[in-house]
């Protein structure tokens, strides 16, 4: 996450050709559901979220700078976020898209002392949802209906 997605304007940009490819261009409401499946509604407007939902969200998750997200478009109008912490609750990072984040700095403890960490239930989950997103990417199968197994994802730091 960076400063404009977790404060200030509250926006949060989505990859170009993901969007292109598996997004509407207008304007639409978007749900997404987290580990807990805790739902909440976002405005989905020109390849990102804003406003008012995504704020909430945001908030409501204690996102900070440093911390990354995998969108798993599980429907047209649904995405399966999974949040991966920059830090534990035991302050301990875990070295995870933080190489130029300011909230590097805050490490209370040498990296190394985490390297036992970092095979986490998050990393390892987010690495199962990329790997279902390759094999998903080689069906390169449209949404069929509800019960299609095949998802498309978007990781975001």
């Amino acid at each position: 996450m960076k400063a404009s997605h977790v404060g200030g304007c509250y926006m949060m940009s989505l990859p170009t050709p993901f969007c292109n490819s598996y997004l509407p261009k207008k304007d639409i409401m978007i749900t997404l559901v987290d580990e807990n499946e805790t739902t909440s509604i976002v405005r989905y407007a020109s390849k990102g979220f804003s406003g008012a939902g995504w704020r909430a969200f945001s908030t409501s998750h204690n996102l900070v700078v440093g911390d990354a997200l995998v969108f798993q478009l599980v429907k047209p109008a649904k995405f399966q976020v999974l949040i991966i912490r920059a830090y534990s609750s035991s302050g301990f990072d875990w070295g995870f898209g933080l190489q130029y984040s300011e909230a590097r700095v805050k490490r209370s403890t040498p990296q190394v002392s985490a390297l036992a960490e970092a095979q986490s239930k998050d990393i390892d989950k987010a690495e199962h949802v990329l790997a279902d997103h390759a094999e998903s990417s080689a069906r390169k199968g449209a949404f069929a209906d509800d019960d299609d197994d095949s998802v498309k994802t978007c990781a975001r730091e």
